[in-house]
């Protein structure tokens, strides 16, 4: 078989519970902060996009908590803090007693306020999360396999149908990659089943906690369907790791 670019990960994936994308994402974005803090905490180039974004968003700085990369952290987070007090120090009219004259005019709201604002713009990311973009650029990479291999020689279709389908931010990228066809059609048939299959267990889990319920009990994926719901709504990995747990 010729090398396809990320299609056994794929495939791998679409055969694991949850959104097979969001698998993936949490799989690269862990190695790729892991080979930060184990290689590339003292290369100047890294930790000069670390500081310029301000760490990471608050969606990714608790990688850095990962076991064994507590130096790794320590560096990185030093650094940025001797950046945003060197940010701070750099505007030392923050810290000046003011004029009469602005007294005045800041009761009124209409002080010189350049400086304050000069230095809140400075201590925000200048650059956009270093995770997010390595997330986003991945993501791409598997939505163009994905529906490139669709159908064909190495069909992914029949994982696909078989998966836990794409979450819906997920799905919504892989809808603006598209072209109208047959591709598309049978991704979108397969995702509705696993909506179907979602409902049931949703609208199962419901009626089986009335107490006036007589029947089979609740079946354990009734019993985690609102996580599974949550996740597959909002691109989480709370389901995945519920099963996991199972």
């Amino acid at each position: 078989m010729t090398f396809i670019p990320y299609y056994d990960d794929i495939k791998e994936a679409l055969g694991k519970p949850g959104c097979a994308f969001c698998r993936l994402r949490d799989k690269t974005t862990y190695s790729y902060v892991d080979a930060l803090l184990f290689e590339l905490v003292n290369d100047p180039e890294s930790r000069e996009l670390f500081n310029k974004a301000r760490g990471y968003c608050n969606r990714h700085m608790d990688l850095l908590l990962q076991e064994g990369h507590a130096l790794g952290a320590t560096i990185l987070m030093n650094g940025l803090l001797k950046k945003i007090r060197r940010i701070v120090a750099a505007h030392p009219a923050l810290k000046d007693e003011p004029t009469q004259l602005n007294k005045l005019l800041n009761q009124v709201k209409l002080g010189n306020r350049e400086a304050l604002k000069a230095a809140a713009a400075e201590l925000g990311p200048q650059i956009r999360c270093p995770v997010c973009t390595q997330e986003e650029t991945l993501d791409k990479f598997y939505t163009q396999t994905l529906l490139k291999h669709f159908t064909g020689p190495h069909a992914l279709a029949q994982d696909f149908e078989q998966s836990d389908g794409l979450c819906i931010p997920h799905l919504r990228l892989v809808l603006s990659h598209a072209v109208p066809g047959d591709t598309i059609r049978q991704l979108l048939t397969m995702q509705e089943a696993v909506w179907d299959t979602l409902a049931a267990e949703l609208e199962g889990f419901i009626q089986k906690s009335d107490h006036m319920y007589k029947g089979p009990p609740i079946h354990p994926e009734e019993a985690i369907a609102r996580i599974k719901a949550m996740s597959l709504m909002a691109g989480l990995t709370l389901y995945t790791k519920e099963k996991e747990k199972r």
